[in-house]
């Protein structure tokens, strides 16, 4: 047996060697099995990170991969893996990347072996087309930028709409229907109720009166002001004042109508 035959056979030993270890999962698992000519699952609930089925299309070997607990399609051209004589290509029979001997030079050249860090890495590079499980928004705008009516939430990575409340952005449709007062905020004399997003009209009760309008019943040595605020309370406006026992851990919750009178006592409890 001459020289080119004895590299051809190592090179197939050393491609069913890295097929192998090609469908590790990045855990380092027991590689996943697959019938010939699978075609990838998409759309079924899942875990995220979780890979499907396999298949090939050419040289493209496609798979199914979890993200946000749906799998969506997945592919890798194994001619990225091509060394000197040895071209990769996606074997239908395994569901894998394999290679095929095609000499272009003499001798044959010591194969390469393929890292499964270089795999992974070589499948979800920025730029791909395709926003993997490990990138966002943020980190590759290419592969995952937001589409019209979003932007990149800086915190999760990820596309949020624009006009979602509470995202600090107040758009315009929030803004003319006034549905949104957390983003877009209300009048000089009125306060935003939270649990509605609607504005109302202040009690007129300043804070400091208040303050002191609880003291009577909850003197200063004995009791913290924890918060003040303007409510909503059986569809009046009104004032809150947040009293916390300094002993106990007590909090009660005072509520004022805008003579400063006690509407309502809220007694909250000690923290656990």
């Amino acid at each position: 047996m001459d020289n080119r035959k004895i590299i051809g056979l190592l090179a197939i030993v050393v491609a069913a060697v890295l097929v192998g270890k090609s469908l590790l999962d990045a855990s380092g698992a027991a590689p996943i099995t697959m019938q010939p000519g699978a075609t990838p699952v998409v759309g079924a609930a899942c875990a995220d990170g979780e890979k499907g089925s396999y298949g090939c299309s050419g040289t493209i070997l496609q798979w199914s991969e979890c993200y946000s607990e749906k799998f969506e399609p997945k592919t890798f051209d194994c001619q990225q893996l091509s060394f000197g004589d040895y071209s990769g290509n996606c074997d239908a029979e395994k569901n894998s990347c394999g290679y095929d001997y095609i000499p272009q030079s003499t001798p044959a050249p010591t194969p390469v072996v393929v890292t499964d860090q270089q795999f992974y890495e070589a499948e979800e590079a920025c730029g791909d087309g395709y926003c993997s499980v490990s990138e966002g928004c943020g980190t590759c705008q290419a592969d995952c930028g937001c589409t019209p009516g979003e932007y990149c939430d800086a915190a999760s990575d990820v596309c949020v709409p624009q006009d979602a409340c509470g995202d600090g952005i107040c758009s315009q449709d929030e803004n003319l229907a006034r549905t949104c007062c957390s983003d877009c905020g209300c009048g000089a004399s009125e306060f935003c109720q939270n649990t509605e997003q609607a504005c109302y009209p202040a009690s007129g009760l300043s804070n400091d009166a208040a303050v002191t309008a609880v003291r009577a019943n909850y003197p200063e040595s004995t009791w913290s002001i924890r918060e003040v605020a303007d409510v909503r309370f059986n569809g009046e406006s009104a004032k809150a004042v947040v009293v916390e026992d300094k002993f106990t851990g007590e909090i009660d919750s005072v509520i004022l109508d805008a003579k400063g009178n006690t509407i309502e006592t809220l007694i909250l409890g000690a923290p656990n």
